[in-house]
């Protein structure tokens, strides 16, 4: 009885190394990780500042660089009628100002601008949108507040669901993908609700792709080709 216990627990030991090789693995692999959001909206617009890591040389190829910071503002107009020719931002985070112009996004349309900074998400942020001569103001607040898990838990949710597929892409010793944590919204639909979507990409073409509610840490939907 002694003997059978001591290889239940050694094959516990070897499983829970061999995921632990694998998270780690994916942790040194982050090509992209947006760490939070605040958000604000009213009956013209919504805007969000997302801040967190992401490869200097942009490229999903599999191969996971250098990385540097961001603080990406996002304006999504629900009003039509403002003037797109010449908009540009205030945003004042504490006693910090940053201000800019804003650029049409040629994806979706939404206007953006990097300030290219990982800012503190607890501090007082205000955002002032100039649309030719018409005026807007926002308070832009954390919307994680009800959220039971972050990006730094997606790793391990990541793992948990596709152990065996993510040993597949460990050859010679390395890792032959890229990891990208990403929480995103559907501004187009005019839905505020967030959500994580976790990717991997491999060099090969490999991919898996994860959508997770932060709200209950179930996950929505999920496919992969491996």
């Amino acid at each position: 009885m002694k003997f059978i216990f001591f290889i239940l627990f050694s094959l516990s030991y070897v499983f829970c190394g061999c995921s632990s090789r694998v998270e780690r693995m994916i942790r040194n692999n982050i090509a992209e990780i947006r760490n939070f959001v605040v958000y604000g909206k009213n009956e013209k617009l919504s805007a969000s500042l997302m801040c967190g890591l992401r490869e200097q040389e942009y490229k999903m190829n599999g191969y996971a660089t250098n990385l540097i910071e961001f603080g990406v503002i996002t304006i999504n107009l629900i009003d039509k009628n403002l003037s797109t020719d010449k908009a540009n931002f205030i945003l004042f985070v504490g006693t910090e100002k940053f201000e800019g112009d804003l650029v049409i996004n040629p994806f979706d349309e939404s206007l953006v601008a990097d300030i290219k900074v990982i800012v503190n998400s607890n501090a007082n942020i205000s955002l002032k949108l100039c649309f030719d001569v018409h005026l807007e103001s926002l308070k832009l607040k954390k919307i994680e507040t009800d959220w039971i898990i972050n990006t730094d838990d997606c790793v391990s949710i990541l793992v948990d669901k596709y152990s065996d597929k993510l040993k597949k892409l460990i050859r010679n010793n390395q890792f032959d993908a890229e990891v990208y944590i990403k929480i995103m919204n559907d501004e187009n639909k005019l839905v505020s609700d967030f959500y994580f979507l976790i990717s991997v990409v491999g060099r090969k073409g490999e991919y898996i792709n994860i959508i997770v509610s932060p709200q209950t840490a179930e996950i929505l939907a999920s496919n992969n080709n491996l």
